[in-house]
Order: C-alpha cells, then sequence, then structure tokens
C-alpha cells in the first residue's frame, strides 16, 4: 500500500492527477499510438533498430508527453470498449507512420527510375530501414536524404507532431469520420504527389537517357549491323551516372521541400480524421 501511495505521489509531481488504474488505461492508449507510428519511422531505425530500443523510445516518449494530454475521464472500464480505443490508437500511429515512410519512398524510387533506365537495377540491394529491395542509387539517395533528414531535425519535428496529434484526437474519442470520401481522396493525392515528386527528382536523368537512347536508335537505323542494344548498354550506365553527380545538388536540395511536404499531409490527414 505504501508502494502505490508513493507511486502515486510521483504520479502527482509529473503532473497526473488520476488513481493508479486511470493512469495505466492513459498510458497505454497513448503507448500504443507512438510505439506504432515510432516502429514504422525509418529514421527512427526502421527494421534495423532492435524492438527493445523503439519500446523504450516509446516509453519514455509517453512519458513526457502524459501530463500535457488533455484526455477526458474514461467512459467505462468496458473491456470491449478499451479493446476497441486500442485498435484505435494503433490505427492512427499506423497511418502516421506510413505517412513518413512515403517520404523516404519518394527519393528510393527516384533512385530506382534512375537505375532501371541505366539497365543497372539488377542487384537490388536492401536498405534495413524500409521493407523490399532498394536498386544502388536508390540506396545512395535514401542514406543521404536519412542523414539530411536528422540534420533538419526533422525526428524532432515528427515526434512533435505525434504528440500535438493526442490534442487533435484525444485519446479517448472516437474519430468522426465525417466524409471518409475526403479522406480517401486524400490518399490518393498524397501517393500521385509521392509519384510525381519522384518524377522531378529523376527527371534530369531520365530525360538525358531518352537522349542517348534516340542517338543509339538513330545509330541502328544508319547502321543496322550494329547491336545497338548492347552497345547502349555501357553508355547509359556511365551517362546515368555521371549526370546523376551534376544534378545531386538538385536532388538533395529538394529534400528539405519535401519534409515541409510530410509534415503537412500528416497535419491534413489528421485533421479530416478528427
Amino acid at each position: 500500500m505504501g508502494l502505490l501511495n508513493a507511486f502515486q505521489h510521483v504520479l502527482g509531481t509529473l503532473g497526473f492527477h488520476r488513481n493508479f488504474s486511470d493512469f495505466l488505461v492513459v498510458f497505454g492508449l497513448a503507448f500504443t499510438r507512438i510505439v506504432t507510428a515510432i516502429s514504422l519511422t525509418p529514421f527512427l531505425g526502421g527494421q534495423v533498430v532492435v524492438s527493445n530500443i523503439k519500446v523504450g523510445l516509446a516509453v519514455l516518449m509517453t512519458l513526457l508527453i502524459l501530463p500535457g494530454i488533455n484526455a477526458q475521464e474514461p467512459p467505462s472500464t468496458n473491456v470491449m470498449m478499451l479493446v476497441a480505443l486500442l485498435i484505435k490508437e494503433a490505427m492512427i500511429g499506423t497511418i502516421a507512420g506510413f505517412l513518413t515512410q512515403l517520404f523516404l519512398y519518394t527519393v528510393q524510387m527516384a533512385g530506382a527510375m534512375i537505375d532501371d533506365q541505366r539497365g543497372m537495377n539488377q542487384p537490388g540491394l536492401q536498405a534495413p530501414q524500409l521493407p523490399g529491395n532498394i536498386s544502388v542509387l536508390g540506396q545512395l539517395q535514401f542514406q543521404a536524404a536519412l542523414v539530411i533528414f536528422i540534420t533538419l531535425n526533422g525526428h524532432l519535428i515528427f515526434l512533435r507532431a505525434l504528440a500535438h496529434s493526442f490534442q487533435q484526437l484525444p485519446i479517448f474519442s472516437f474519430p468522426r469520420l465525417a466524409n471518409p470520401v475526403l479522406l480517401a481522396q486524400e490518399f490518393g493525392e498524397i501517393s500521385a504527389h509521392t509519384l510525381a515528386l519522384a518524377l522531378q527528382l529523376a527527371g534530369p536523368i531520365l530525360l538525358t537517357l531518352f537522349l542517348v537512347d534516340v542517338v543509339f536508335g538513330a545509330i541502328g537505323k544508319v547502321a543496322s549491323q550494329v547491336n545497338v542494344y548492347h552497345e547502349s548498354q555501357p553508355v547509359k550506365a556511365y551517362v546515368g551516372l555521371v549526370v546523376f553527380v551534376f544534378a545531386i545538388g538538385f536532388i538533395f536540395l529538394r529534400f528539405q521541400d519535401l519534409l515541409g511536404e510530410m509534415m503537412l499531409n500528416l497535419s491534413r490527414v489528421l485533421e479530416k480524421i478528427a
């Protein structure tokens, strides 16, 4: 009993003036949202970080934001209600983590497009922070974007946005979803915008490689005995790499804009869910 009173005193010192059972409910729901989002975010480790570290980070963040969560009284101690709230929190965390993945999928997709056109996408490397395989230039662009993202404190901005989501979507409230069609349209626009951004990042190199194909096509018309396909592959591989080196400044400069767009997409989706 003395231990419980001491723990209650510690909670009061941290600004949580509720009984122990309410604390467990609030902590469990908030932790579910945070740990789900952190597990899916590539810049916090993704699959390369062991589960113990991700769970520890989620526990620490939950304790830090717990006093600021404006949570109403628990509606009931009904088990089914608590299970439904846990599922809701896991879905919100999944949406937040997925939207942050799109930022790095964009640069990875741009690199894959370039390697496909260069004919150099056969190896299929694996980025430990993302599921699935990745191309050589996709790996380079992905890791560079990760470094720039951390340098710009993007991980702190994301954690701040995640903490703010508890004000937009309180833990004891279910999303209204007044217009699911608008929400589906928002996800469609975000996905389409991701593809458009990948094409913009890869545009200079893809255009150059297209011109190389045109030149070799003309050569094939003039000298039909030349094996155009085999002769063009090494040229496209080297030309694409050279143009990529010259265009890398433009690509990295766009990473800053992608960070802002990622946070804007997360905010818009949460507003439509609330």
